[in-house]
């Protein structure tokens, strides 16, 4: 009997260091934000921006890991990432994860976004993989840790994030089935690009068509 009582508390402790454990990993959970991201170079005919993704998660002590994802399935590489966040992150490292091929290094190059001049978008940290760029670049299925410090706390680097003064951008290689394809994204377009007065012009006459711009700035 005192055996079984034995085995019956070790699986109660168990149960409750599981639960524990659960409660932990939930609680970490919801500090972990996603952002997903527009294109901003409309190259190629395949649509990949619902397979990008980074997660914000608060590490502690200052510590705040932005985790890249591709999810696939369209075949494509995220080689270089971009920030252009007025000196708010400082101190980074790179994360890998155990089976992915991944492997950057810094600086990118090129140096600034491909594309995000008209979004007023300079990087202040930027990084890119190393070659073959796109078979170490982040594939679908694989991911890229970038731990930075911030001298602010983890909920203003998330409203930062939220109003644009936080920004991050990616360049893509490699899409499509031939791999032909190549584009730039930005979590968040905002300020929009100045339009061109022919643009302009277009857009008074009413020939702008309205799904390229949801397929530009609304897709998600």
């Amino acid at each position: 009997m005192a055996v079984e009582e034995s085995i019956m508390n070790k699986v109660i402790t168990s149960c409750l260091a599981l639960a524990a454990a659960l409660t932990l990993a939930q609680a970490d959970d919801a500090r972990a934000i996603p952002f997903g991201f527009y294109v901003i170079e409309d190259n190629a005919p395949q649509v990949i921006e619902g397979q990008l993704f980074v997660d914000v998660t608060d590490q502690g002590l200052g510590a705040i890991l932005f985790q890249f994802q591709n999810l696939g399935p369209i075949e494509s590489s995220i080689t270089d990432i971009y920030f252009d966040d007025v000196g708010i992150l400082n101190s980074m490292d790179f994360v890998y994860y155990p089976g992915d091929t991944v492997l950057f290094d810094t600086p990118a190059t090129p140096p600034d976004l491909p594309g995000g001049g008209p979004y007023s978008f300079t990087a202040d940290f930027s990084a890119d993989s190393d070659n073959p760029s796109v078979q170490k670049g982040i594939n679908p299925g694989e991911m890229l840790g970038i731990l930075f410090n911030s001298p602010v706390s983890f909920d203003q680097v998330i409203a930062h994030i939220n109003d644009g003064t936080i920004r991050v951008g990616l360049h893509v290689q490699g899409i499509g089935p031939e791999g032909q394809y190549s584009e730039a994204f930005i979590n968040n377009p905002n300020p929009a690009p100045v339009p061109e007065p022919a643009t302009i012009m277009l857009f008074g006459s009413g020939l702008v068509a309205f799904p390229i711009i949801r397929r530009r700035f609304g897709k998600r």
